[in-house]
């Protein structure tokens, strides 16, 4: 029987694991909140506190505030008739180039906050021999970061649309993410690959080999959570997204599921990937002895193996210190330490 099976893929010439293959029960078309059902006991399992809508198995009844904020700075971050997503998308093709076949390093486009981590990923980064301003686009939440990242060479997105939401600015880290969403669905719909990369990320090795191997025949390569508050086993601070079929309807559900999302974007990817429609969805999670995240007493010091590091949670400078990935200072980074106040 093995062998018939597998004579039929051959005589078909088809690849099971191909990139854009569909195999029986993968959306054709993105989630919505009406057809993934996130409240629906019979479709996805539910745990304490998981998303829950008494009566309504959508949920689009409830979190009714969280839809509103959601709704107000998605209109503001792409501007009326969409000029804010056309602009930001002319300005990432002049830079890095129009999307082409992977491994580009140009096509790893971290789309970061900004604060003084950031500039520490940027020194460590420059210590590879890798400029880190021809791969990086950074979401700023505020006009005095965006004028220092643009003096640093970086290519910065202007926080003036933030003007244009009712509150008049992003407010916590819930909404800010929200952007950093809508600027990754952004360039994954236009063809790019993307790493989404939180700010208090550290490479300590060059991981364009890593996200070229982890990636083969892969949608996403994430970094482990290891507390189950995620609800689920991927840690959305460091997410590669190939671009294929798949996962460009993934991010796109994830955008149209985010109106339900309150703080934690964690939840938001897991819930969304855990979801049964998504079932054939292709991912990797990168071992912790090699992406490493340290989030206090219960981790384990990194060994030799580890290239890229992750601090989480208060003081992220003394924990990058402590385990010697503090690079951002006027010795060892001039370049990006300078003129840069610190607070």
């Amino acid at each position: 029987l093995v062998s018939q099976f597998l004579k039929v893929y051959v005589d078909k010439e088809l690849d099971p694991l191909d990139d854009e293959l569909f195999l029986q029960g993968f959306p054709l078309k993105p989630l919505t909140i009406e057809t993934a059902r996130l409240c629906d006991t019979n479709l996805n399992v539910m745990y304490e506190s998981t998303w829950k809508c008494k009566d309504d198995p959508t949920c689009s009844s409830c979190f009714l505030s969280y839809q509103r904020t959601f709704y107000d700075l998605r209109e503001a971050f792409r501007g009326e008739k969409e000029t804010l997503r056309m602009k930001r998308l002319e300005t990432v093709s002049a830079h890095f180039g129009q999307p082409k076949k992977w491994p580009l390093l140009s096509q790893f486009i971290p789309v970061a906050l900004t604060n003084p981590s950031l500039l520490n990923w940027a020194c460590a980064v420059e210590r590879l021999g890798i400029d880190p301003t021809t791969i990086c686009y950074i979401i700023t939440t505020d006009t005095k970061a965006y004028e220092i990242l643009r003096r640093k060479g970086f290519i910065v997105e202007n926080p003036e649309w933030t003007q244009n939401m009712r509150k008049g600015k992003l407010k916590g880290h819930s909404q800010i993410n929200h952007a950093v969403l809508l600027a990754g669905n952004e360039l994954i719909q236009a063809g790019y690959d993307i790493v989404f990369h939180d700010v208090d990320i550290v490479w300590v090795k060059d991981i364009k080999n890593l996200l070229k191997d982890s990636g083969s025949r892969r949608d996403l390569v994430a970094m482990v959570a290891p507390y189950w508050n995620t609800k689920g086993i991927m840690n959305s601070g460091f997410v590669y997204v190939r671009n294929t079929r798949k996962s460009r309807l993934f991010l796109q559900s994830l955008e149209n599921l985010a109106p339900l999302k309150g703080y934690s974007d964690q939840e938001l990817w897991n819930i969304a990937f855990r979801n049964v429609k998504m079932i054939e969805l292709e991912m990797r999670i990168l071992p912790q002895e090699i992406a490493y995240k340290y989030s206090g007493h219960r981790a384990k010091p990194p060994g030799p193996k580890m290239q890229i590091y992750h601090a989480v949670g208060p003081r992220k400078p003394e924990k990058l210190k402590q385990h010697n990935v503090w690079f951002f200072n006027e010795e060892a980074c001039p370049r990006f330490f300078e003129n840069v106040p610190i607070e």
